[in-house]
């Protein structure tokens, strides 16, 4: 039996058991709670038509454990690797593009501690979930970064991109024209579907996640639903989470990342028939035996200095670190 528990934003946790299939984001049943991975290659619908409510995560009996173990790299490595994947970018003319880890944590929390203290933490600012299949193993997460969300009269996305862990700190040129990369890109891609006079877009602001800072800025659009996949898959993935060009970062990310993704900055969320609200899956993290394995990534220019880069994985890790222990 399949687990989904999920907490949206200001809104009461939802903690069902029932089944996790294979889908595609084309032909979602509804309603139904999916999850992607990185490329969309694989996508897991949980249809919660036939499923049945619990009433607190901790009654829940079978957590799925994977039997996929990341490959870690510790602070060395990660430098070295870093080193080349930026001279591959200078070779390809890559302007951005997201290089990731895995962070191995030892916890003695249980699972439904671990879902609840976030629940609590990011009650306000962040998608919280925990979701469980024999296909994908046990995944929890607090992400912050909206993919779309809204009905068909107003949509919302966001661009979401640049770290600091101190609200005094300036933001550099780096994190402005990181995050940049990524408004533009979404403000392009809305173009396809909407037109300019019919797109609100707000100012870049800094937005708290509950750990650390981001530069963000909102885009506000109406859309008919049965758009709704085709911009999904137009949006997805993000200069966020993956490079500016799209395909050439996506390729070196394939190539250079010593571990696979997985669910890591793929789409989760909920869709129906007239609402929708997926995210970005930030923040995320596999649950094994006595341990986490946090996915962690930063956005790479020609101009990122790889130990800033490697404190900045650190910062974001926080988010979860700062709930399950520390190694």
């Amino acid at each position: 039996m399949g687990v989904l528990a999920y907490k949206f934003p200001n809104e009461p946790e939802v903690i069902r058991v029932g089944i996790w299939s294979d889908s595609n984001l084309d032909k979602l049943p509804e309603p139904s709670f999916f999850v992607t991975d990185f490329l969309k290659q694989h996508v897991y619908a949980f249809d919660l038509a036939q499923s049945k409510t619990v009433d607190t995560i901790s009654d829940v009996q079978e957590f799925h454990r994977t039997d996929t173990i990341p490959h870690f790299i510790a602070k060395q490595e990660y430098l070295e690797r870093l080193n080349g994947f930026q001279h591959e970018m200078k070779q390809q003319e890559i302007q951005k593009a997201i290089f990731s880890r895995v962070k191995q944590v030892k916890t003695q929390l249980s699972i439904a501690e671990i879902f609840n203290t976030l629940c609590e933490k990011y009650a306000a600012n962040a998608l919280v979930y925990c979701i469980s299949d024999a296909s994908f193993g046990t995944w929890i997460g607090a992400t912050p970064e909206i993919l779309i969300s809204g009905t068909e009269q107003e949509l919302r996305t966001t661009a979401l991109a640049g770290t600091k862990n101190e609200k005094h700190i300036e933001w550099r040129q780096k994190e402005k024209e990181e995050q940049g990369y990524v408004s533009d890109y979404i403000h392009k891609k809305l173009l396809q579907f909407v037109p300019n006079n019919r797109i609100q877009t707000e100012a870049p602001h800094t937005f708290f996640t509950g750990a650390v800072y981001h530069l963000k800025n909102d885009f506000k659009f109406p859309l008919k639903s049965d758009k709704w996949s085709e911009l999904i898959q137009v949006l997805h993935p993000t200069p966020a989470v993956c490079g500016v060009p799209t395909e050439k970062a996506a390729k070196l990310i394939s190539q250079k990342e010593p571990h696979n993704r997985k669910l890591y900055t793929g789409i989760i969320g909920l869709k129906n028939k007239d609402y929708i609200q997926s995210y970005v899956n930030l923040r995320c993290m596999e649950y094994a035996k006595n341990e986490c394995w946090l996915y962690l990534g930063g956005g790479i220019t020609n101009d990122s200095s790889p130990m800033e880069e490697w404190n900045e994985t650190e910062n974001k890790a926080l988010t979860l670190v700062k709930v399950i222990g520390e190694n």
